[in-house]
């Protein structure tokens, strides 16, 4: 909110899409809220929004790349975890201009990645593993295949690819 209440008066066009975008954002977590799975392209398209978000918050300082190949876009997912792991990454990190967050989302042939650098953490923020432990017992339903998370020079969550 308070984004937006410094961008009605500095720029009231942008302010208007960030409201948009916040709108379209909000609408996809009430439209998936008790839903078990949506496609890789849904979720891709509700993180295009949430990413512009973030393009409006932090400008530079949050980078996000998607290279996944058109065949797995109708996947399943189950809603919300690829903005999670996004929310994650900008929390858990320092976000400025000097040392961006770059955090890419792609696919190895077999999995699907999420990955960011490591800006160090902010001092307030402390972790409680809430939202990987989520997404881990959310794919419990649907494959047997772990989530992996690497936390070393960068922090990477791998999904396995859910099918129909």
């Amino acid at each position: 909110m308070n984004t937006i209440s410094s961008l009605i008066y500095r720029d009231p066009n942008i302010a208007e899409n960030f409201i948009r975008n916040l709108a379209d954002t909000f609408n996809y977590v009430l439209h998936t809220k008790d839903v078990k799975l949506v496609t890789l392209k849904e979720e891709l398209e509700a993180l295009k929004d949430f990413n512009y978000l973030l393009r409006i918050r932090y400008a530079e300082a949050v980078n996000l790349q998607i290279d996944i190949p058109e065949e797995l876009l109708k996947s399943p997912i189950p809603p919300l975890t690829l903005q999670l792991l996004i929310e994650n990454a900008v929390k858990h990190n320092i976000v400025t201009d000097d040392d961006p967050l770059k955090i890419n989302v792609r696919h190895d042939g077999q999995k699907l990645i999420v990955l960011n650098n490591k800006t160090g953490s902010p001092s307030n923020t402390s972790s409680h593993k809430v939202g990987l432990e989520n997404i881990r017992k959310r794919y419990a339903f649907f494959t047997p295949d772990e989530i992996k998370v690497i936390d070393e020079d960068y922090f990477q969550v791998e999904l396995p690819i859910l099918t129909d």
